[in-house]
């Protein structure tokens, strides 16, 4: 008569239950069977961009600042990029929401442009509801005015 036990091998620190209370378990060895699984290592690379009061224009130093870190890596198909786009909180909710919005598209179709497809890329507008610094100064606002990049790829 053969009793079948189940054990999920990542919780093998619990203790393992016979399906029968009746059967003493403490000379069952569990044999784990060796199975070779190649892990790929995910590279995650976080970069800003900062833009302009009221612009969702990419200047050439910041495309250059994209095309050197892209340069280092590659294999552009696999490559995944998620970018979030923030603004400062001048201007009503909605314009801000629309301007970051489009600094988020602006970027995509750059980074489109550069051969990454538009199925590698995820996007988020948040328009002023996450500041990097405080909107009470000038200084602030202008780190506020991003899209951050974070690039993942297999390594």
């Amino acid at each position: 008569n053969l009793d079948i036990y189940y054990a999920d091998i990542s919780e093998l620190t619990e203790k393992i239950k016979p399906i029968n209370s009746s059967i003493d378990t403490s000379s069952i060895i569990i044999k784990k069977e060796e199975e070779i699984v190649k892990k790929a290592k995910i590279l995650d690379q976080k970069e800003t961009i900062y833009f302009d009061f009221n612009s969702s224009a990419l200047t050439e130093i910041q495309k250059k600042k994209i095309n050197t870190l892209l340069s280092t890596h590659g294999h552009l198909s696999s490559i995944d990029v998620s970018l979030a786009g923030h603004c400062d909180n001048i201007g009503t909710n909605l314009y801000n929401d629309n301007l970051s919005t489009m600094r988020v598209n602006s970027v995509r179709k750059y980074l489109e442009t550069l051969g990454i497809k538009s199925g590698q890329i995820k996007a988020e507008a948040l328009g002023e509801n996450r500041p990097a610094e405080s909107n009470d100064e000038e200084i602030g606002r202008k780190k506020n005015r991003r899209v951050e990049l974070i690039f993942s790829w297999q390594e």
